[in-house]
């Protein structure tokens, strides 16, 4: 293994086909079946940007929910802006949450918690309320169905304290957010290269 240069090498998961893992200058990217960025330093530094913009009006989150968390590297973005926050992270593929440990991506620790499932069924089961949720649900390039389904939607608005906000990552599919519109009104838009990012305040 060398730390400068790996080259891909496939990844198989249940939901997600053949994903590619490689390594450049110590730095993983895994990406999806069809080249898109699924978990690299790219969606790192969109999340930092996009967290840092909602850091500067919320400096304190107790509690935060990452629904699509792939290998756990939003974890530690989390936690830069807010080090004590519980963080609870769902996705449908675990192999690819051991896969970031295996890496040294992520490490488990105190108020860290990985949820297998699908986010649409696993979000109105979880227990307690939140300050942030982030919502990063992708199959390649399309956004999954469960970021457009009611049950996740209803859930979240339930469960997002005042004052909290959802993050929706739409890339350029805008259609996603026809159910968040009409729980959370209109959203604030953050713009990283080619992602857009809704941010939905619960006033």
């Amino acid at each position: 293994m060398s730390w400068f240069y790996e080259p891909p090498r496939p990844v198989a998961t249940k939901r997600n086909g053949t994903m590619r893992l490689s390594r450049l200058f110590g730095r993983w990217s895994l990406k999806g079946h069809d080249g898109t960025e699924q978990a690299t330093p790219y969606m790192d530094a969109l999340w930092r940007t996009v967290l840092g913009r909602v850091a500067r009006q919320k400096p304190t989150v107790r509690r935060c929910l990452i629904l699509g968390v792939a290998m756990g590297a939003t974890f530690g973005v989390v936690r830069r802006d807010w080090p004590e926050t519980e963080v609870i992270g769902v996705d449908w593929e675990p192999a690819l949450f051991s896969l970031g440990k295996e890496l040294g991506i992520h490490r488990e620790g105190k108020g860290m918690i990985f949820v297998e499932g699908d986010a649409a069924a696993i979000a109105p089961a979880l227990q307690g309320t939140f300050d942030l949720v982030l919502v990063d649900l992708f199959n390649g390039r399309p956004v999954t169905d469960a970021a457009r389904d009611p049950r996740l939607q209803d859930a979240v608005a339930a469960k997002l304290e005042q004052g909290g906000v959802v993050c929706v990552n739409y890339y350029d599919q805008p259609a996603v957010l026809e159910g968040w519109r009409s729980r959370f009104g209109a959203p604030e838009t953050v713009r990283y290269q080619g992602n857009r990012i809704a941010l939905f305040w619960k006033k």
